[in-house]
């Protein structure tokens, strides 16, 4: 795109005055900064929604306690921030399918069969927007971002490593074998964690266009993540990778582009043959079948309001064939999972919000320049790891990402193709 057309493109934000930078542009990043280095200790917040089969692994509800008051105080840190300093940048557009989605998610809550885990979906959700708002304020800025970014993949990497230890050493025995030896670590379940590395990986490669310390750990985590994510043995978390990453490895030139997707053809076809039951059952490859079929029996029977946000496991039961497992935690598909959960209402106001947020990135993502080595390689990392995520979730549903991963990273995105943001004062920063 030339330079007039990138300008023509370009979003028309205010930048930020003196009186956001520094100190209250810190506070405002206070929650995103927390969401990214806790990142893999929130699925244990899964616990107080009271959802969990009997059969899966429990985390400890003492640690759960701990995670949960550090993103509160966050929250309300960033909260006050934005209070004081209201948001300039957040996109317009997105305001509506997220009031939309909001109201979705209070009706069908409100309804819930499972009352405690609706709350929790609402409380989530509303964290999530704030979370969201704040990444957009305040991750334009590089010092701010790069703090993200550090925290982001040292939590990541520190996450792999104990999913890849515990896998090795069979520990704890009931969980290794409960997930057939794949890893997991802190993830409970090992597609949660493969769909938390979609976005690892390609965002630490994407740090060859960094310089310094940052582009070391960057490099470093996506290797990690990458070990991890083939302990996961998660097949439509590699297969989506493997399809999407093609977004990233074609900024480095056609060569790149073609031995990578050579690469990428060898592996899916391995993938689908020689290691297509590696660590699996053979006869789950037909149970999706099974759980879509009593998915859609939910949906014509609450087809309005839904039966509330993870409310799955406790409804499915009762819809299910009786030769198909009762232990599914979800639909295996993520328009089934909204439509059940938050009715009709609900799937419409996300796929606004989705073909919302789309547009707007990629109006803000004009304003990049390929110079900018830095932004422009993050940027199409975010692309290929939102890509994998969507190729991942029409065969599974990784609630970590729905409820965590997704919102700052969105937030990310819309914040690199904010009018640059002048550096914070060395003596503040």
């Amino acid at each position: 795109m030339s330079p007039t057309l990138a300008a023509d493109h370009a979003p028309a934000v205010e930048p930020l005055t003196p009186a956001r930078s520094g100190r209250t542009l810190r506070l405002v990043a206070c929650l995103p900064l927390a969401a990214a280095a806790l990142g893999p200790l929130l699925p244990f917040l899964i616990v107080f929604t009271g959802v969990l089969p009997p059969s899966a692994p429990h985390p400890s509800r003492s640690v759960a306690a701990g995670v949960a008051i550090i993103i509160g105080v966050a929250l309300l840190v960033s909260l006050a921030a934005l209070a004081v300093h209201p948001p300039r940048l957040f996109p317009r557009r997105l305001v509506w399918p997220l009031a939309a989605l909001g109201a979705a998610q209070a009706v069908a809550g409100a309804l819930s069969v499972v009352p405690m885990a609706g709350l929790f979906g609402l409380l989530t959700f509303a964290a999530d927007v704030v979370c969201l708002v704040a990444a957009c304020e305040t991750l334009g800025e590089d010092r701010i971002r790069r703090a993200f970014l550090a925290l982001y993949f040292s939590s990541a990497m520190a996450a792999s490593v104990f999913a890849i230890v515990l896998a090795v050493m069979k520990q704890p025995p009931a969980m290794f074998a409960y997930e057939h030896g794949r890893a997991s670590g802190t993830f409970l379940q090992p597609n949660e964690f493969a769909g938390y590395l979609l976005f690892v990986i390609p965002l630490g490669i994407a740090q060859l266009g960094a310089r310094g310390w940052l582009r070391g750990l960057g490099l470093t985590a996506a290797l990690v993540g990458m070990a991890g994510l083939v302990m996961s043995v998660s097949r439509a978390a590699l297969g989506a990778l493997a399809l999407a990453l093609i977004l990233l490895v074609a900024r480095f030139g056609r060569r790149a582009a073609l031995a990578y997707a050579t690469l990428a053809l060898v592996c899916l076809v391995l993938l689908a043959t020689a290691f297509r039951d590696v660590a699996h059952d053979p006869s789950e490859n037909a149970s999706r079948l099974a759980v879509w079929g009593a998915t859609v029996r939910i949906a014509q029977r609450f087809a309005l309001t839904g039966i509330g946000p993870l409310a799955f496991p406790a409804v499915y039961p009762a819809f299910r064939l009786p030769s198909s497992s009762a232990n599914e935690v979800h639909a295996h598909d993520l328009p089934l999972q909204i439509l059940v959960e938050d009715g009709i209402a609900g799937l419409a106001a996300l796929t606004w919000l989705v073909v919302a947020a789309i547009a707007e990135a990629r109006r803000r993502a004009a304003a990049v320049s390929r110079a900018d080595r830095e932004r422009y390689l993050l940027l199409w990392a975010l692309a290929a790891g939102f890509t994998a995520a969507g190729l991942q979730s029409t065969i599974d549903v990784v609630t970590t990402v729905l409820l965590a991963a997704v919102w700052p990273l969105l937030g990310l995105a819309l914040a690199l193709g904010s009018t640059r943001q002048p550096a914070m004062p060395e003596a503040e920063a």
